[in-house]
Protein backbone atom coordinates (compact mmCIF):
# COMPACT_ATOMS: atom_id res chain seq x y z
CA UNK A 1 0.00 0.00 0.00
CA UNK A 2 1.56 3.10 -0.75
CA UNK A 3 0.00 6.70 -0.23
CA UNK A 4 -0.90 8.56 -3.66
CA UNK A 5 -2.12 12.12 -4.59
CA UNK A 6 -3.91 10.95 -8.23
CA UNK A 7 -6.94 13.27 -9.33
CA UNK A 8 -7.69 11.20 -11.93
CA UNK A 9 -9.53 9.34 -9.52
CA UNK A 10 -11.57 12.56 -7.90
CA UNK A 11 -12.04 13.46 -11.72
CA UNK A 12 -13.20 9.92 -13.11
CA UNK A 13 -15.68 9.30 -10.17
CA UNK A 14 -16.81 13.28 -10.34
CA UNK A 15 -17.67 12.67 -14.22
CA UNK A 16 -19.15 9.29 -13.64
CA UNK A 17 -21.74 10.46 -10.73
CA UNK A 18 -22.58 13.69 -12.23
CA UNK A 19 -23.75 11.65 -15.22
CA UNK A 20 -26.06 9.16 -13.00
CA UNK A 21 -27.44 11.79 -10.44
CA UNK A 22 -27.94 13.98 -13.60
CA UNK A 23 -27.16 16.74 -11.19
CA UNK A 24 -23.44 18.18 -10.39
CA UNK A 25 -21.52 16.63 -8.32
CA UNK A 26 -18.41 17.24 -6.34
CA UNK A 27 -15.80 14.25 -5.03
CA UNK A 28 -13.31 15.37 -2.97
CA UNK A 29 -10.03 13.17 -1.73
CA UNK A 30 -8.49 13.77 1.14
CA UNK A 31 -6.66 10.48 1.90
CA UNK A 32 -5.62 8.07 -1.20
CA UNK A 33 -3.50 4.65 -1.49
CA UNK A 34 -2.78 2.73 -4.70
CA UNK A 35 -2.26 -0.92 -4.37
CA UNK A 36 -0.96 -2.69 -7.46
CA UNK A 37 -2.77 -5.59 -8.42
CA UNK A 38 -1.15 -6.60 -12.22
CA UNK A 39 -3.79 -9.16 -12.77
CA UNK A 40 -6.40 -9.90 -15.67
CA UNK A 41 -10.23 -9.42 -14.78
CA UNK A 42 -12.51 -11.44 -17.31
CA UNK A 43 -10.84 -9.79 -20.57
CA UNK A 44 -9.37 -6.38 -18.95
CA UNK A 45 -6.00 -6.10 -17.18
CA UNK A 46 -5.96 -4.39 -14.22
CA UNK A 47 -2.91 -2.27 -13.36
CA UNK A 48 -3.84 -0.98 -10.21
CA UNK A 49 -6.48 -0.55 -7.01
CA UNK A 50 -6.80 2.97 -6.03
CA UNK A 51 -8.95 3.73 -2.91
CA UNK A 52 -9.31 6.46 -0.07
CA UNK A 53 -11.35 8.47 1.89
CA UNK A 54 -13.06 12.07 0.90
CA UNK A 55 -16.20 13.96 0.48
CA UNK A 56 -18.83 14.13 -1.70
CA UNK A 57 -21.54 16.99 -2.56
CA UNK A 58 -24.38 17.22 -4.84
CA UNK A 59 -26.19 20.78 -5.59
CA UNK A 60 -28.76 21.50 -2.75
CA UNK A 61 -27.27 18.83 -0.16
CA UNK A 62 -25.01 18.30 2.53
CA UNK A 63 -21.56 16.89 1.95
CA UNK A 64 -21.25 13.66 3.35
CA UNK A 65 -18.13 11.40 3.92
CA UNK A 66 -17.54 9.01 1.24
CA UNK A 67 -15.03 5.48 0.70
CA UNK A 68 -14.24 4.82 -2.91
CA UNK A 69 -12.47 2.71 -5.03
CA UNK A 70 -11.61 2.74 -8.89
CA UNK A 71 -9.47 -0.01 -11.05
CA UNK A 72 -7.16 1.31 -13.15
CA UNK A 73 -6.12 -0.33 -16.85
CA UNK A 74 -2.61 -0.97 -18.04
CA UNK A 75 -2.53 2.50 -19.24
CA UNK A 76 -3.26 4.25 -16.01
CA UNK A 77 -6.53 5.39 -16.99
CA UNK A 78 -9.58 4.23 -14.51
CA UNK A 79 -11.94 2.22 -15.91
CA UNK A 80 -13.98 1.58 -12.87
CA UNK A 81 -14.78 3.48 -9.92
CA UNK A 82 -17.38 3.40 -7.12
CA UNK A 83 -18.78 5.21 -3.90
CA UNK A 84 -19.62 4.08 -0.31
CA UNK A 85 -20.90 6.78 1.99
CA UNK A 86 -19.93 6.35 5.16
Amino acid sequence: MLPANASECSKYLTNLYTKECECPVKIVSKTEFIDKYEQKIGDVYVSSIIYGNGYMKKRKCKKIRVTYITLYDENCQPIWGYVIPR
